[in-house]
């Protein structure tokens, strides 16, 4: 692929993995009622605020997992972090296939990914930047922003013959339509400004969350016309980075892709019940 402005966008920075996550009824989380006004911290303080502000607002969509509003961080000591530029071509993929009703595998995902979005209120911070680090979920602005990039995918889906996830009628369309439709909403889903490496002017990728981070990868898949192959173990797409490639690839924090040994101990376990 020819040099252009995609393919040269600076990814520098670092997305953080908590060590544990817990799924949260209400908004106490955030704040302890019964401790005293004049002893709060000023984060408590904020806390406080940002609880009182979720009350009253009533969400669009409902939680994907009936019973919990949000997703939190509950351990926070010794966090992982993993490079952007080095998950970006598997993250989207992963992202694409999750089933956001079901809380084991949500609770797993984010174990492996971390947090996809943020909580936004007045009064928490919207911050963009070449790092991501979300402790605080909202179960219901995840699946709003997981249904559009859902909606994103299925046209990959399509564009390779895949069963499609969204109900109704999914354009068939060109990797050239595509990457136009990218173009024209490119300003809403990622974010970038110029910077400076080793005294050369850049363009440097910036993000509010993991979706943002989703978008950009997948936008650079489509702009260089990328291959897509099934899964052999759970027939979902992934984009090809190697010839001999027949799984999902591997994810932060494991040595062997998931999909891979899945499959294999499947098949040992056939050959074990024949013999």
């Amino acid at each position: 692929m020819k040099n252009n402005f995609f393919n040269e966008l600076l990814i520098e920075g670092e997305f953080s993995v908590y060590n544990d996550y817990q799924f949260e009824v209400d908004e106490s989380f955030l704040f302890n009622e019964d401790k005293p006004l004049k002893e709060m911290t000023g984060q408590e303080l904020t806390n406080k605020k940002i609880k009182e502000e979720l009350q009253l607002h009533k969400p669009f969509f409902e939680s994907p997992i009936e019973g919990y509003k949000y997703l939190v961080a509950s351990n926070k000591e010794n966090a992982k972090q993993y490079k952007l530029s080095a998950y970006g071509h598997v993250f989207y993929t992963e992202l694409a296939k999750l089933d956001i009703t079901d809380q084991k595998k949500v609770l797993n995902f984010v174990k492996t990914w971390g947090l996809p979005t943020q909580i936004k209120t007045n009064n928490t911070s919207r911050k963009k930047g070449t790092d991501i680090e979300i402790d605080m979920m909202s179960l219901h602005d995840f699946r709003t922003k997981f249904g559009f990039f859902d909606a994103y995918f299925d046209s990959i889906r399509k564009l390779h013959n895949v069963e499609t996830k969204i109900i109704g009628n999914v354009k068939k369309t060109s990797y050239e339509e595509f990457s136009q439709h990218f173009i024209d909403s490119a300003d809403l889903i990622y974010h970038y400004k110029p910077s400076y490496k080793e005294g050369e002017p850049v363009a440097l990728a910036f993000f509010e969350d993991m979706f943002e981070y989703a978008y950009l990868f997948l936008n650079l898949a489509i702009f260089k016309k990328a291959e897509f192959r099934k899964c052999e173990n759970c027939d979902n797409l992934f984009e090809v980075t190697h010839q001999r490639q027949k799984f999902c690839p591997v994810t932060p924090g494991r040595k062997r892709s998931s999909c891979e040994m899945a499959y294999n101990n499947r098949l040992k376990k056939l050959k074990k019940k024949g013999d």
